[in-house]
């Protein structure tokens, strides 16, 4: 369809609405979003400006249309929005609207302003992507699977921030000409199946009539019928949501348990089509369905290279270039970490990674946000591994964690070398621990990003039993469980060099700090511990490792004030 006959539907609808007719800024709005252009781009082709197009006219131009189509509309679903409001019954256009030269929509994708040939393309909520850079070889290997072996089910998956969402949004645009359909949905707001599977179902129907199933079982044989027929490009983005948190990886909700089946059938069963998955976590039972010989391909997308990620500083005019090799080791490539990186570089540092490397502080702002909803996904267990990998500083085995998971995951339930297995099988698949491969035996470990902030989440934990235990004057075993649980503070004596201390000291200064703020002195602090320490010895009841931790952190403060004394 042409843009001009595009906008007659549009006018005429918002007229019906309003009784006016689109100004000339939503002209030039509309414009742009049937071109695929961004704001900015649509400011450099007009008069107006970027902040008036997006915040001001934007905004009340995807409302108008809201209103005037009976459904939500966004510069990104508006194509599919018109097409259904000029196809449902119930909201069908006079004939009047429509001129006798224009196709009633027989083909879908005339809607979009291209050839008939051209495929239906649907993009949803899909990001804008025009900064896109980088991932070749990954968007290469992935069309190879597609296009070439005719892959059925593609898994892209990979930590958040790793660029997930952004890269299959490109591919997506790069491999539309291949297919007859294209359909981009994010599963963030959980849909239920029922309600993806009609939405998805009314992207294909040419006809007004959608005689669709209410059994989920017939609609999912409904779908693959369509994908049989029609050779269609399906993303699905952020399956994690409607997986279980505090459960082990890869468990789907109560009530999304179909979505497996979905899944497992599209992969299974013959058709022409492809899906692919976009998720940090990966069911167990995806990853079964992976093979040389079978349709279905997993990707676990990595960190940008250092070329790839220099881009990024580059477009912030960052300085001290030769720190930029750590920097992007550091946070692994991730890109979304390292624009937040690179903004506070800028707006903090002048621009100068130097001065930032000397804070040693790696985890803020969103880049804490984004690690705080991971962490809040863990089972008690996996929070009790990541705080032996941090408290140790170190790689651990799994003979090592055994020897120091003491406590029960509850009092009922003893730990077993399973749940330590199944335990570290589930971290790894969230990819928050990585193996150690340069070693004999299987080790595990943290890189530095996470290590810093689970030492942060450790410390902030063993804080807080610690003033609940000097508030109280003795431990209260429900509130006192990482002292319990976890050699946190280190014998002085054998990591003397503060500087250069393991994790274990680093909290044992984070804790004296606090604690000379509350008592407003070392000394203080040291008399008000060393009462707790003294009640708690020789109690049997007190097992695990409290009374190390409070022996090692009383030695670590006395030897602070034994240095303030001697000046």
């Amino acid at each position: 369809m042409e843009f001009e006959e595009t906008l007659k539907l549009i006018d005429t609808a918002v007229f019906a609405e309003t009784e006016r007719h689109l100004s000339d800024p939503e002209v030039t709005i509309l414009r742009g979003a049937c071109l695929g252009m961004t704001y900015e781009q649509m400011a450099e082709i007009s008069q107006y400006k970027v902040n008036y197009l997006m915040r001001d006219v934007g905004p009340k131009f995807w409302k108008l249309l809201s209103e005037a189509f009976g459904e939500e509309v966004s510069k990104a679903n508006f194509r599919a929005a018109l097409w259904r409001h000029l196809r449902s019954p119930s909201r069908q256009m006079s004939p009047q609207t429509i001129s006798p030269q224009t196709p009633l929509l027989s083909d879908s994708a005339l809607i979009y302003g291209e050839s008939p040939q051209s495929p239906l393309v649907d993009w949803g909520e899909a990001p804008d992507i025009s900064k896109f850079c980088g991932r070749t070889q990954e968007i290469s290997a992935i069309a190879q699977w597609i296009v070439k072996e005719r892959c059925r089910l593609v898994v892209l998956s990979g930590v958040g921030g790793i660029g997930k969402t952004t890269l299959s949004v490109k591919l997506a645009q790069q491999l539309q000409g291949e297919f007859n359909c294209v359909i981009w949905r994010s599963l963030r707001q959980a849909p239920t199946l029922a309600h993806l599977l009609t939405d998805l179902m009314q992207c294909f129907k040419r006809s007004p009539q959608i005689n669709l199933s209410v059994d989920v079982d017939e609609k999912i044989s409904q779908l693959i019928e369509n994908l049989r027929h029609s050779k269609c490009l399906i993303v699905l983005d952020g399956l994690e949501t409607i997986l279980e948190p505090t459960k082990l990886a890869g468990h789907y909700r109560e009530g999304y348990e179909k979505y497996g089946e979905l899944i497992q059938r599209i992969a299974e069963q013959q058709h022409q089509s492809c899906l692919v998955i976009v998720t940090r976590e990966v069911p167990e039972a995806i990853e079964l369905l992976v093979g040389d010989r079978s349709p279905v391909r997993f990707l676990k997308l990595a960190g940008l290279n250092e070329t790839e990620a220099r881009d990024i500083f580059q477009y912030q005019d960052l300085s001290d270039e030769e720190k930029w090799p750590e920097l992007i080791k550091i946070y692994q490539g991730n890109p979304w970490e390292l624009k937040i990186v690179a903004s506070a570089i800028s707006e903090l540092f002048n621009g100068k990674v130097s001065e930032f490397l000397k804070r040693q502080t790696f985890v803020f702002g969103g880049i804490k946000a984004l690690l705080n909803d991971q962490f809040q996904r863990l089972l008690y267990l996996e929070k009790a591994i990541l705080y032996w990998l941090a408290s140790e500083g170190s790689p651990l085995s799994l003979e090592q964690l055994a020897n120091y998971l003491l406590f029960p995951i509850s009092e009922s339930d003893l730990i077993s070398e399973s749940d330590i297995l199944e335990a570290l099988s589930s971290l790894l698949r969230r990819e928050l621990i990585d193996k150690n491969g340069r070693s004999e035996r299987a080790e595990f470990m943290l890189h530095k990003v996470l290590m810093q902030y689970v030492t942060e989440q450790l410390t902030n934990q063993v804080c807080t039993e610690i003033f609940s235990m000097l508030k109280n004057q003795k431990p209260d075993n429900s509130k006192v469980k990482l002292l319990r649980s976890h050699l946190v503070f280190k014998n002085p004596q054998l990591a003397p060099n503060v500087k250069n201390a393991s994790t274990g000291n680093s909290s044992a200064i984070a804790v004296k700090e606090n604690l000379n703020k509350l008592f407003k002195s070392n000394s203080k602090g040291c008399e008000q511990l060393n009462k707790v320490y003294v009640t708690i010895q020789n109690q049997p009841w007190q097992e695990g490792y409290i009374q190390d931790n409070l022996q090692n952190l009383l030695s670590f403060m006395q030897a602070e004030e034994k240095n303030i004394a001697q000046g």
